[in-house]
């Protein structure tokens, strides 16, 4: 069994997102190397945005701190500390309004995961 310190860990890695060219910084958390699910920790610095792309079905995204506008072509969506929203599967953008740390879990059953540094 694995305890992880999600506020200090979300802080580490807001403070390499702010020193990242494309402002964004992940740590994998949980099923790294097996299981159903992979949660990841994902900082993203303001204004910055994680391109559009097709996303793995069954992913979902925690704001732990700051807030997100989440954009797809059927419109937008913000999300803030607290809200927990399913990420689309169809192309989107994830932008920053404020300095953002979130959770990403992923269902492990799809071919492809959510990669916030594929461009």
């Amino acid at each position: 069994m694995a305890k992880h310190d999600l506020a200090q860990i979300a802080a580490q890695q807001m403070q390499l997102a702010k020193g990242a060219e494309d402002g964004c910084s992940t740590q994998a958390l949980v099923g790294i190397d097996e299981g159903l699910i992979q949660q990841t920790v994902v900082a993203l610095a303001e204004g910055h945005s994680v391109a559009a792309r097709d996303c793995a079905a069954h992913s979902t995204l925690q704001v732990l701190t700051g807030g997100v506008r989440v954009r797809t072509s059927a419109g937008l969506e913000d999300a803030a500390e607290g809200d927990l929203v399913e990420v689309p599967t169809q192309p989107h953008v994830i932008r920053a309004e404020s300095d953002t740390t979130a959770l990403l879990t992923e269902s492990r059953s799809d071919a492809e995961g959510w990669d916030p540094h594929a461009r």
